[in-house]
């Protein structure tokens, strides 16, 4: 339960992290040794470039390229993120965040959001529902889960998804998912949504050497 909240936690980060994005997908080969890793925290607003720019390219993220960007220092230093001049004064939920909270973990939140191979038939990712070209949402009364099945609700935006602190932490229309971690878990079991089981997604990310990768180094 605990490689299951982890997911979770990964996937959220890409939630309401990710901003300016490219669809990047790691590929498979093999994990070597972790890199030394800086202790120093770093001061970044949340928004800022520099957290969603990623692994530099195009197309499938190579394991060299995974390589070269966990063996850099400055991708594991901690960063305290903070909230913008103005929305800093407004209730959130930034000290909910996991902690420590390096660039590699939110590139590979990242990742993950955009994975259609975390759907049951590996036709639907997070994006599909919250494309960052529309707002995090569709453009559709109903989002569409797999074999082009429609929902009841129209997706909820993910943008300013950290500024809840004092509304409650329910998530969805209906509030029935009580954080956004449950959330992620609720969508990628749901049979209309993503259909998919946590053995399953455990399955995928196991076979896949460039994730498999990511989470030994990021989360030893």
């Amino acid at each position: 339960m605990k490689y299951s909240f982890t997911i979770a936690a990964s996937l959220t980060l890409g939630s309401f992290l990710i901003l300016q994005l490219h669809k990047r997908l790691p590929a498979d080969d093999s994990p070597t040794t972790n890199p030394r890793l800086e202790t120093t925290t770093q001061t970044v607003a949340l928004g800022a470039q520099e957290l969603t720019a990623g692994i530099p390219g195009s197309g499938p993220v190579t394991v060299e390229q995974l390589e070269s960007w966990l063996g850099r220092p400055e991708n594991h230093v901690p960063l305290k993120l903070v909230l913008p001049v103005g929305l800093d004064l407004l209730p959130n939920r930034l000290e909910k965040l996991p902690s420590p909270m390096p660039r590699a973990k939110i590139e590979l939140g990242r990742q993950l959001f955009f994975d259609t191979r975390l759907s049951g038939d590996n036709t639907v990712s997070c994006a599909t529902c919250h494309d960052p070209d529309h707002g995090y949402t569709v453009a559709t009364r109903f989002g569409k889960g797999v074999r082009g099945q429609e929902g009841k609700r129209n997706p909820p935006s993910l943008i300013n998804r950290v500024m809840f602190a004092g509304i409650g932490e329910e998530e969805f229309w209906y509030g029935h998912a009580a954080s956004l971690e449950d959330a992620v878990l609720v969508a990628i079991t749901d049979p209309i949504e993503m259909d998919s089981s946590l053995d399953g997604v455990l399955k995928t990310l196991r076979r896949t050497k460039g994730y498999d990768l990511q989470f030994r180094r990021i989360y030893q």
